[in-house]
């Protein structure tokens, strides 16, 4: 039999028993109760970022012209890393020890050094044109990038953060492949790919496989931190699917854009 118990406001469990006839047995099942969202700002902002110690969300604000990060331990107002130099940035795409970050603007990407939040002596390098949707590999060292310049060209290109090391993982030919969304694996073996369906790019052998085919046109996905999971945006929200068991479960309304996530637990911040 499988035993359901549930109650309002916590989170259902279920439980697999075997009875014999006439047999009664006792099942001591503690239940969580369902997180409930905290406003950290009410303020408009974009592109946040958690930070892999669950202290700091990093953020555009002031109008898209101001780069900040806030301390959700403790009450205090957020604090400006950078000057007020940015318009119209279109991405913004975080190191994982947040020291640097991938700016885009309608034409052009970016290397930002923050240099350590020294607001006077931070640097920005051009990366030149043609670059869409960028990942960072876990250990900060190579970006992955989605190249589609004028030439044609659509490939995946792995690079190194200074940008010297560049490689070709792979170049799409027959896919039906427009404007994909990348992020790495937490060991960083894999690039998964969404664009309409879900793909994965072994870094390794550079070859690309299908994960999921999907008739409501998926748009952006992730990896939870565990690496045993994806969660993935498309037209009717988001949606967990179990890499083990191909198991898929609805997580209701929200975009990836909204949602930060760290070791154990799932953050929706406003935009």
């Amino acid at each position: 039999y499988t035993v359901r118990i549930s109650k309002e406001g916590f989170l259902a469990v279920e439980q697999e028993v075997t009875l014999r006839w006439g047999e009664r047995i006792l099942l001591n099942v503690s239940l969580v109760e369902i997180p409930s969202p905290t406003a950290l700002l009410e303020e408009p902002i974009e592109f946040p970022t958690g930070d892999p110690k669950g202290q700091y969300v990093f953020y555009l604000g002031n109008s898209g012209k101001t780069l900040y990060r806030l301390d959700v331990t403790k009450e205090g107002e957020p604090e400006a890393i950078t000057p007020d130099r940015f318009s119209g940035l279109t991405n913004v795409v975080f190191s994982p020890d947040r020291q640097l970050a991938i700016l885009q603007d309608s034409t052009n990407t970016y290397l930002y050094d923050f240099k350590r939040y020294d607001l006077l002596n931070q640097e920005q390098f051009d990366w030149g044109e043609g670059i869409k949707d960028v990942a960072w590999s876990p250990d900060g060292e190579k970006i992955a990038y989605y190249f589609a310049p004028k030439t044609g060209e659509k490939s995946i290109i792995l690079s190194s953060k200074d940008h010297e090391d560049i490689q070709r993982l792979y170049t799409f030919k027959g896919e039906d492949i427009t404007r994909p969304r990348l992020y790495f694996s937490p060991d960083g073996k894999t690039t998964i790919i969404a664009d309409k369906n879900l793909y994965a790019l072994d870094v390794a052998k550079k070859e690309l496989s299908t994960l999921i085919e999907s008739d409501k046109t998926i748009t952006d996905a992730r990896y939870t931190a565990d690496g045993d999971a994806l969660i993935y945006e498309a037209v009717g929200g988001l949606t967990l699917y179990d890499l083990k068991s191909k198991k898929q479960t609805s997580l209701g309304d929200g975009t990836l854009a909204q949602l930060i996530l760290d070791s154990d637990r799932l953050t929706l911040v406003g935009q």
